[in-house]
């Protein structure tokens, strides 16, 4: 039996489609400098041919609103990611799992609007 390549690191992959939005990270730095994008998997499933990941996606702004923007300008990201064949990965699919929704972060200086997505994400051939 043949061993397919492996999958495209997922997070990587949302680090690569975001960053047009804003700088964007692997993890929530100690001290947030807003506007910031902090993407990281938390899940997701395979069927051995394709992933299919559950990414986090936090937006944090100076204000509610910057936040909130931020976060839309991701979510129309992902959900078009499909049509963008996009660093020779084949994206099957994205949806919107969960919503951006605000959500306190207990620093008045930065707030956070967060989302969950998937993503359709085929093996290198």
């Amino acid at each position: 039996m043949e061993l397919l390549g492996p999958f495209p690191d997922a997070e990587d992959f949302a680090l690569a489609l975001l960053e047009s939005a804003g700088p964007t990270a692997l993890a929530t730095p100690e001290v947030i400098a807003p506007p910031l994008v902090v993407i990281r998997r938390t899940g997701g499933s395979d069927d051995a041919i394709t992933d299919i990941p559950r990414i986090q996606v936090d937006c944090y702004g100076a204000t509610r609103r910057q936040a909130a923007d931020l976060a839309e300008q991701c979510r129309q990201l992902v959900i078009a990611s499909p049509a963008t064949g996009f660093d020779h990965v084949s994206i099957d699919q994205s949806w919107t799992e969960s919503a951006p929704v605000f959500v306190p972060y207990g620093d008045p200086a930065s707030q956070r609007v967060t989302a969950t997505y998937r993503l359709a994400l085929r093996r290198a051939r």
